[in-house]
């Protein structure tokens, strides 16, 4: 193989996706390595909103777009609200835990502002709890007084 054909492949190999599917995420949050969190099922966490904001993450978690889960022709979708370049989540490692919910997965496509995309769900649950990129626990989505939480189903 010439130098130019070696080149043009590892160009090429740049630009394939690595994955088929893109995780979507509520937000990360952090908690301090000082304070351990204990779960249980049956508990319930409520999340600081009113509306689930995601974000599409790729296969390193940087995020390359955000928008809002929701009911679409009774699926479960993921209305794009803008695409970004892929930003970095900045957390401390050695102050705080990362913690992520993923709510599912979506295909990788084009991800333009306004586009509706079917989400890929557990089909037990409606979020994985993660921690440092471990499952921590297994999740259904709630309503109490008006915000979104989290009723834990399975903890890991």
């Amino acid at each position: 193989m010439t130098d130019v054909q070696a080149k043009r492949l590892m160009e090429m190999m740049d630009y394939a996706p690595l994955s088929y599917y893109l995780e979507v995420s509520l937000p990360l949050f952090e908690s301090k390595k000082s304070s351990p969190i204990k779960l249980a099922e049956g508990d319930i966490i409520k999340l600081p909103m009113y509306k689930l904001e995601v974000r599409i993450l790729d296969e390193d978690y940087g995020v390359i777009a955000q928008g809002d889960y929701g009911i679409y022709n009774d699926t479960p979708s993921i209305l794009i609200e803008s695409s970004q370049e892929k930003l970095k989540n900045s957390i401390d490692n050695q102050k705080y835990k990362k913690f992520r919910i993923t709510l599912g997965k979506i295909k990788r496509e084009e991800l333009d502002h306004g586009k509706v995309i079917t989400l890929h769900q557990d089909t037990r649950y409606d979020a994985i709890l993660y921690r440092d990129d471990t499952v921590v626990a297994y999740a259904h989505l709630v309503q109490v007084d008006q915000k979104i939480a989290l009723q834990i189903g399975e903890v890991k």
